[in-house]
């Protein structure tokens, strides 16, 4: 049995990938990695949207370091 909003989160994520697709020729690799964290977890984000809250979200603020250290991710 699926999941009655199945088709709606299906469609979503397409338009969310496709989105991202237009997008990435803007940015260099390790930019777009970083953008795409920073998407995904605005998505997961209810409230406000920050990018604290994005990468809370995403848990990178928990397991990645920021290169070059503190507040520079």
């Amino acid at each position: 049995m699926s999941h009655p909003h199945e088709k709606t989160i299906q469609q979503s994520l397409a338009t969310m990938l496709s989105t991202m697709e237009v997008v990435r020729p803007a940015f260099t690799r390790p930019g777009f990695r970083n953008a795409w964290v920073v998407y995904a977890g605005w998505v997961l984000t209810m409230g406000v949207h920050a990018v604290t809250a994005a990468l809370v979200a995403t848990d990178v603020a928990r397991r990645v370091p920021p290169p070059g250290g503190e507040g520079s991710w």
